[in-house]
């Protein structure tokens, strides 16, 4: 859920209550995506950026640039180790994610 801040409410899937508040985006969040494990959450923004953020706890683990613009679509690899994203600039980037490490729940 994206309210008009910019922040990004995370779920529970349970109960509605909110989990997790993350901030950080200076436009509009345009994309968000689970980690297979569904322990990591990408964001692409208008800002220009990506973020990685620990699902559970709402730290941000990585802000990623890299594309010339905004990033339009995210998606994490099956094994949860690459990040990539579409962006303005017409092209595919990808990023290494694995090093992040995966927070427990």
């Amino acid at each position: 859920m994206v309210p008009r801040d910019h922040r990004i409410e995370v779920l529970d899937a349970a109960t509605l209550q909110v989990r997790a508040n993350l901030s950080g985006h200076t436009d509009t969040p345009d994309c968000l995506c689970f980690s297979p494990d569904g322990l990591l959450l990408a964001s692409c923004s208008a800002d220009g950026t990506i973020r990685v953020w620990d699902a559970f706890r709402g730290h941000l683990l990585a802000l990623l640039r890299g594309q010339s613009g905004r990033a339009w679509s995210a998606a994490f690899s099956p094994d949860g180790k690459t990040l990539a994203a579409g962006s303005a600039d017409g092209k595919l980037h990808l990023w290494d994610v694995s090093a992040l490490g995966r927070p427990s729940p």
